[in-house]
């Protein structure tokens, strides 16, 4: 049931933006074609819950919505609430295809914070500058050192990250400055304080803040990805756990 409310949803908000739309948000005479009332993730997901009673215990009713946000891709459509409509902290990861690197971190960070019961408090999700792999699934050399490491990442599907995410988020890490750089230009003034690299958080980066890029590598080079990856993450959910309870 779930996963049909979530498809569903997701067809609404397809539906919604017409045809002629770019991806800047105007339609083809150049006026803006997205409503000022589009709501956010969780807004839209209680209206189609309640709309359609897809559930009737409050309990199952946050599940839903959960399973909803975590399926609607909304960040890639124009936002015109920003962090308004929820109280939900939202991280987003990136890397230059979203197939190896920021992937691999949103599974680790996902894991992490269900373990420390965070998942309700903090969304995460990935995305890459280019548009080269959208709609993919992560390198199989990613799945596999994921899997051996105990995390799962077989359901992503690779998304780009575009200037109206900003909006939409409260942190947004690069996994290497040639990243950061790529979101730098594309950031709105006001929303270029969110940017931050991943390896900040790297208690061992002494000074080398980049996540190396395994793609034309083997086994080894996704391995040593996942130990920064891991590292940095361990760190982060300290940060988050005080940015939450603050």
């Amino acid at each position: 049931m779930l996963a049909a409310a979530a498809d569903a949803l997701v067809g609404v908000l397809a539906d919604a933006v017409p045809d002629d739309v770019a991806e800047d948000g105007n339609d083809a005479d150049g006026e803006d074609a997205v409503p000022g009332e589009v709501a956010g993730v969780d807004e839209l997901a209680s209206w189609w819950l309640d709309v359609h009673a897809v559930s009737t215990k409050p309990a199952d009713s946050t599940s839903a919505r959960a399973a909803i946000s975590r399926r609607v891709m909304v960040p890639s459509l124009p936002s015109r609430c920003g962090n308004v409509c929820t109280m939900r902290y939202r991280l987003c990861f990136v890397c230059m295809g979203n197939i190896c690197r920021s992937p691999m971190a949103e599974a680790v960070m996902r894991s992490m914070l269900l373990d420390a019961g965070l998942d309700a408090d903090v969304e995460v999700c990935s995305a890459g500058t280019g548009a080269w792999h959208v709609g993919e699934s992560a390198d199989g050399r990613a799945v596999s050192a994921l899997t051996r490491g105990g995390y799962d990442a077989s359901a992503h599907r690779a998304r780009q990250f575009t200037r109206y995410w900003f909006a939409d988020h409260d942190l947004v890490l690069a996994v290497d400055r040639s990243t950061l750089t790529s979101l730098q230009q594309i950031a709105p003034p006001e929303e270029r304080e969110k940017i931050r690299l991943l390896r900040e958080f790297d208690p061992e980066a002494a000074g080398d803040l980049d996540v190396p890029d395994p793609y034309y590598g083997g086994r080894r080079g996704f391995d040593d990805v996942l130990a920064i990856v891991e590292r940095s993450c361990r760190a982060l959910l300290e940060h988050l756990r005080e940015v939450v309870s603050a």
